[in-house]
């Protein structure tokens, strides 16, 4: 089943070649994505499921959108 996955910011590096068609398993979650594409979990501020933002836990369908923001600082 595959989703969109895009990484903003500092993050880009992780981004998968195939971000708009990554292919997930049947009850895969967010974390498990994140692992899959190495994003170190200090690194990772937010994570949005179509637009919602939510936890490691959250368990992706086929079409789902998942973002991947780092902590944002400035001054």
């Amino acid at each position: 089943m595959p989703i969109t996955v895009k990484c903003f910011a500092n993050l880009t590096q992780f981004q998968p070649e195939n971000s708009e068609a990554f292919d997930i398993s049947d009850n895969e979650t967010a974390g498990s994505v994140l692992d899959r594409l190495g994003v170190p979990t200090g690194q990772v501020a937010l994570v949005f499921v179509n637009n919602v933002i939510t936890g490691r836990d959250t368990v992706l369908k086929d079409g789902d959108s998942m973002g991947i923001f780092p902590p944002i600082g400035g001054g």
